[in-house]
C-alpha cells in the first residue's frame, strides 16, 4: 500500500473511532469537535488522475 493511501487509511480509522467514542456517556464533545477538525483536516487530497471522462 502506498504511503498516502495508508496515511488516509489511517486517518478515516481515527474519525470512525472518533465517532464511536462521541456515542460514549460521558465523552467531552468539545474535544470530538476539535479532534474531528484537526483529522479533517489532515486528510490527504485526493485526485483521480485515472479517471476517464
Amino acid at each position: 500500500m502506498c504511503d498516502r493511501c495508508h496515511d488516509y487509511r489511517r486517518t478515516a480509522r481515527l474519525l470512525l473511532d472518533l465517532a464511536q467514542y462521541v456515542k460514549r456517556p460521558g465523552a467531552d464533545a468539545r474535544f470530538a469537535h476539535t479532534v474531528a477538525y484537526a483529522l479533517a483536516a489532515s486528510l490527504p487530497r485526493t485526485t483521480n488522475t485515472t479517471r476517464k471522462r
